[in-house]
Order: C-alpha cells, then structure tokens, then sequence
C-alpha cells in the first residue's frame, strides 16, 4: 500500500458545515481535554499500576498504514490481530494471548464508550479512521473492576482527536488488487470556544481471491462547547460496508486455482448509525464528573447459504465522578447497557434482548511519596432474554458477578516502577 498524507493549517474558503453562532458568554481559553491534576503523585498512577503501551498521534502521522488494523498490526508483541472470517471488517484483537474468543476477552473503547456488538461478531474499529485518532492506549491485563465485561486480557482506549484550531488532515491510499483508500478530515475552534470536525473516508479492496471485494464508507460530524469548568460534545456517524464471499476452495480446487470463487451469490452489507453524548465538567479542582451516553443501531441484509437480514441496537449510559478524599483519587462509577438483536432467514428467526447494570469504585491511596495502594470493586448484573424461533416459549436467564482489585507500586525514581496487582474479570455470555 502506498500512502500520501496531506495537512494544511491554513484557511480555506470553502466550509460546508454551518459555523454555530456566538452563544458563548464564557471566552475563557480551556484545555479541551478536561482531566484533574492534584498531584504527581496521583497524576501517572492510572499507568504506573499496570502494564501499559501508547500509540502517540506522532507515531500515526508518521507510519505509512492507512487503518487501525494496520497500526495495531506492528504491536504484535502487545496485541495481537486476528481474523477468521472472509470479512477483513471483523477483525478482533487478542491481548495477553486470548485466540479464538479474543472478541469477548479483549475490550475495545472509543473515548471510553464500549465498542462492542449484542451478537459474538468483532465490532469494526476501522471505522475509525487515522486521521481522527490522537493516540491509542492498551492496557494489558485484567480491567475487570474499572471497566467491566470484556476487560480480561486487556482494553484499548481509543482517542479521538478534540479541535484546538484550524486543521485538515488527508490519506490517500492505493496498494494491489485495486486497493484504494481516501479519508479528509477538517476541524476548527472558534473563538467563543464552539469546536466542529467533520470526517469522511471510502475505500475499496478486490482482495486476492474472485468475487472477494469490500466497499466501505463512512461520514460523521462532531460539535461541542468548551467552557470554564468543563466541556460537551455531540458526535454522529454512519457506516457503510459490503463484502462478497468468494466460498470455499477443496485441495484440488485451491491446487488448481487458488484466486477462483465457487460462489457468487454471497455478500453481506451492513449499515451502522452511531450517536454520543460526552460531558466533562469539574465541580472544582478536586471533583470531575463524566458523563457518556451512546446509541447505536445496524441494519444488515445479504445471502451466506440463503438470503437474510439482520437488525441489531445498542445504548450505553455511563456517569463516573472522579476525585479526591483526603488525597487519594477515587472513582465513582454506574454504567448500564442494552442491546436488541434479530437475525431472520428462511431457517430461524432469531430475537435476543438484554440488560446490564454495574455499579464500581477504584480508590489509589498514595501510602508515601514512592508507594501507593490500589483498591477497586465492581458489581454487575446481566438479564437475558432469547428466542431461538421467534413465537415460541423465550429462554430468560440472570447472571450476577462481584469482582475485586488489589494493587501496590513502588516508584523509587522516575525511570522505574514495581507493581504487583490483582484484578478479577468477566466476560458475560451472549443472549
């Protein structure tokens, strides 16, 4: 694949978003991405416990890769990309060794929404596109307590840029097989501390084998406010892909031509529609509430053995209060989640719902000015509800966890930290 990237910070005429109206009051220049910083301390202590690896916007910039599954492709000794279906889409990372049912050991987050599906297909993170991604975190090793279902072998924090200025951002892709990729992205923040980005991306892949192309594209736009003590944004995304199975190949087959379809009827498309809300706002120095809420809705059709359709949604509510009692950072937590799911062909008709509740607190006790304690709990309660055929008898089950987390570091000096820690996890079954 060869790439070209383009930025620019200079003006440009043409604008096709309307520029939001000075409602402002409050010019006050903030930094965007809000975050409490009592002490040093406290400041490092999220990483220092645990293992933990950085992709920095810099190392993005300068990679010649044009999506994520690509970038995380040169952390192999960190996370590991795997795939086992025809679809390059579903592409699953496995942390701390997890293979096969990596999908749901390894957690996925965008600015800390869950990236996650009702069903066992591995959400599609390259609808993230480079050019809005300001750095990527992983944590390896159980999370189980902080961020709950999924977090067992590790989680990958993805953030997405915040406007600071004028900016535009561009990759451009071609590589074999028909290999093209376009992405522009522009963003600005204007002087009443109002922001906008707006991103788009196509590319398209005819692959190795016969009748084995995907299409993919994707727009969203984001809008928020900056203001003295905090900041609010509203995102929105749609997503488009579609994919043609080429089938399976016998020896013979593959010895005789291993590029030839044996199907040509087979294809998925999917379309996803994605929506958050993200607030910060400090009450003061030492308390900082988070609020997320996310919805997001997939309607799919295709043929794979017989024709079927395929309709899926998800919302996600997430308020955490994070500050200090009596020097120790702490972080209050409830979050709950719900998915619908109905996949119908001329064999089944599948309908699933489901419902999370968890309530968790992480407290970090600095003991001295090189040791601190880690201590944490979560409890999660997850109800399903199934049909195998929709109209007959649904099957309900109620599954219940209460895991706990133990930590101790020892900094003697800024080059070095010792940590011993232990962190329960879980990994809820699908309805």
């Amino acid at each position: 694949m060869v790439t070209l990237r383009k930025k620019t910070l200079t003006s440009l005429a043409l604008w096709f978003l309307v520029l939001p109206c000075a409602y402002a009051q409050d010019k006050t220049t903030v930094i965007p991405d809000v975050s409490l910083k009592p002490k040093k301390t406290t400041s490092k202590k999220i990483e220092e416990r645990m293992q933990t690896t950085h992709v920095s916007r810099e190392q993005i910039e300068e990679t010649p890769v044009v999506n994520l599954t690509e970038l995380l492709g040169q952390e192999q000794s960190i996370v590991r990309v795997t795939n086992n279906s025809s679809d390059p889409s579903q592409t699953a990372l496995s942390i701390r060794g997890f293979g096969d049912n990596a999908v749901a050991n390894s957690l996925i987050l965008v600015d800390g929404f869950p990236l996650t599906n009702p069903s066992l297909l591995a959400p599609n993170f390259n609808a993230i596109p480079l050019s809005d991604i300001e750095r990527v975190d992983i944590f390896q090793g159980s999370e189980g307590a902080l961020w709950g279902d999924q977090a067992v072998g590790g989680v990958v924090n993805i953030i997405t840029r915040h406007p600071k200025k004028w900016v535009v951002d561009s990759i451009i892709g071609a590589g074999s097989f028909n290999n093209t990729y376009f992405s522009l992205l522009a963003a600005n923040k204007f002087e009443n501390n109002v922001f906008l980005k707006a991103y788009g991306f196509a590319s398209k892949n005819d692959n190795y084998r016969e009748h084995n192309k995907q299409t993919s594209n994707n727009v969203a736009a984001q809008t928020g406010l900056d203001y003295a003590k905090g900041s609010i944004s509203l995102y929105l995304q749609t997503y488009n892909d579609t994919v043609n199975f080429p089938g399976g190949l016998t020896l013979q087959q593959f010895n005789s031509n291993p590029r030839q379809a044996t199907n040509a009827k087979q294809f998925s498309h999917y379309q996803t529609q994605w929506i958050r809300l993200l607030s910060k706002h400090a009450f003061n120095e030492d308390w900082l509430l988070e609020t997320r809420l996310s919805y997001h809705q997939t309607d799919g059709n295709g043929f794979i053995l017989w024709d079927f359709t395929r309709d899926d949604s998800q919302w996600f509510f997430n308020p955490r209060l994070i500050g200090k009692i009596y020097g120790s950072k702490t972080t209050f937590g409830y979050s709950s989640q719900g998915s619908r799911y109905q996949l119908q062909n001329i064999k089944v008709h599948t309908r699933t719902q489901s419902t999370q509740n968890n309530f968790y607190v992480q407290t970090i006790i600095p003991l001295t000015s090189t040791f601190d304690v880690t201590l944490g709990g979560r409890f999660a309660l997850l109800n399903n509800d199934a049909e195998k055929m929709v109209g007959q008898p649904s099957v309900d089950s109620t599954n219940r966890v209460f895991v706990t987390e133990q930590g101790l570091a020892y900094r003697p000096n800024d080059a070095w930290t010792f940590f011993l820690r232990r962190d329960g996890n879980f990994s809820f079954p699908k309805a």
